[in-house]
């Protein structure tokens, strides 16, 4: 089975302090209560630096920035590392893992897929990503 990819704001990806393992994925659960395995995200580029092992990016989107990490062997990259050079705005489909740095926050969030887009992509995506929030906290709220 395919993992759902659900539009989630920068913000509430840096504020999860909920993980649960459900064998061989781990999902996460927003302050909103939206529950996950898989996310996707549209954002400008901040910084890119990268090491052997991978890039390490910053994407910002209205509510704030998230670092991201592009492992060398992921598939599906279709954004050349040597590309990525801000300012530009970045579609992003990933996964949480838990982070083996104990020193550093308890969530890595690993990129599967990244595509240059255009700002009125990303536009739409803002759209997406709060017509989701938004019905997550009506649902809350009932």
């Amino acid at each position: 089975m395919l993992p759902v990819y659900v539009p989630v704001f920068a913000f509430e990806l840096d504020t999860i302090d909920f993980i649960y393992d459900s064998g061989a994925t781990f999902s996460f659960i927003t302050p909103s209560g939206l529950k996950f395995t898989h996310f996707w995200m549209v954002g400008a580029l901040t910084s890119c630096s990268s090491s052997k092992k991978e890039t390490i990016i910053r994407i910002a989107d209205p509510t704030g920035v998230i670092t991201l990490h592009m492992k060398y062997q992921s598939n599906g990259m279709n954004v050349d590392p040597s590309d990525l050079d801000p300012p530009l705005f970045l579609s992003i489909t990933g996964y949480g893992e838990k982070n083996p740095d104990q020193n550093e926050k308890l969530i890595r969030w690993i990129i599967e897929t990244s595509r240059i887009v255009t700002r009125k992509e990303r536009d739409l995506w803002i759209l997406s990503a709060a017509d989701t929030l938004a019905k997550q906290l009506q649902e809350m709220n009932t």
